[in-house]
């Protein structure tokens, strides 16, 4: 018997327990600007160190380059990173325009990741700078999934 084609999805050993995503809370907006875009729906989750947590054991995820990239939050772009690269395989991250919003890099406070495909999310603070490096993670994806700007309270 032929072995499976390698579908470049990364390996998970049998002793590491599959990355489920938690269930998502009942906040969600319709995007202002959804009839431009693949209608999708956008789910707001806490952005504070605190809620995440909660939300998601992060802490487990550490950075070993603390001081070879500017972590300018608690949450470490390193662990954030991690997390994108175990989403399951149907997630693809794409960049909804900062302009478009007339958010100032000054006051952004985090991304949230959303589906048109799915009710799931996972809210994630971190650097601007850090997109295209999101991006490449999850390149190799197929279905739609969208990176929100938004403005720090």
């Amino acid at each position: 018997m032929a072995p499976a084609p390698n579908d470049d999805r990364p390996n998970q050993s049998d002793s590491e327990p599959p990355f489920v995503l938690p269930a998502p809370p009942p906040l969600c907006n319709k995007d202002r600007r959804a009839g431009r875009l693949v209608p999708y729906m956008v789910l707001v989750l806490p952005f504070t160190y605190e809620e995440q947590e909660s939300w998601l054991d992060i802490n487990k995820l550490t950075c070993t380059n603390k001081w070879e990239h500017p972590c300018t939050r608690s949450l470490c772009i390193s662990a954030t990173t991690e997390v994108l690269k175990r989403l399951p395989e149907w997630c693809h991250v794409g960049a909804i325009p900062r302009d478009d919003d007339g958010f100032d890099v000054s006051v952004y406070s985090g991304i949230v990741i959303s589906s048109n495909i799915s009710k799931e999310g996972l809210g994630l603070a971190t650097d601007v700078e850090y997109i295209r490096h999101i991006q490449r993670i999850m390149s190799t994806k197929t279905m739609p999934f969208w990176i929100k700007f938004y403005a720090r309270a």
